[in-house]
Order: C-alpha cells, then structure tokens, then sequence
C-alpha cells in the first residue's frame, strides 16, 4: 500500500467489527471533507486514494479492511449515504 495519500483508520477495541461495517466507516471518512487536528478542523486538499481499518492489541496490530481505490472508496461513500438515508427516514 503506497502511503503517500492514504488514510489509516486505527481501533483500540476489540475489533469486533468487520468487512461490511467498516467498508461504511472508511467511506463515511473519505466524504468527510475536513479533517481533525489538535481540535481544529482542517480543509482536505484532497481526499485519500487509498484507505485501510488497522486493529492494534498488545500483541500486535493487523490491517483488516484495505480499500486500495478512489473507486471502492466512493462506492463506500454511496453504500454509506444510502445507509444514512435510512436511519434518518427511520428516525
């Protein structure tokens, strides 16, 4: 994975988690279009061209969902918005 424009998303829990929902959480992230740091929110230049959901524990750390295109990467985002769609009707 090059990691000149990438985006690494790391989950401390116990990675219960997989595939389907956390294709959602790096789409819902590549549509994001600012960034948090040091409290502040920051424009993006531009969005990531490839995205990856890495588990750490103290044993170790392991890269479980590695989208490693813009076009998976916007299907994610299209799947997230409809998803969002849904729970606000519902709601």
């Amino acid at each position: 994975m090059d990691i000149s424009n990438n985006s690494v998303l790391l989950d401390y829990t116990t990675g219960s988690f997989r595939s389907l929902e956390e294709q959602l959480q790096l789409g819902a992230y590549w549509g994001c279009p600012h960034r948090l740091e040091a409290n502040q929110l920051i424009a993006l230049d531009q969005r990531p061209t490839q995205a990856a959901i890495v588990h750490v524990w103290e044993e170790g750390c392991k890269a479980e969902t590695i989208l490693s295109n813009v076009g998976e990467l916007q299907t994610a985002y299209q799947h997230f918005l409809h998803a969002k769609s849904l729970f606000d009707w519902m709601v």
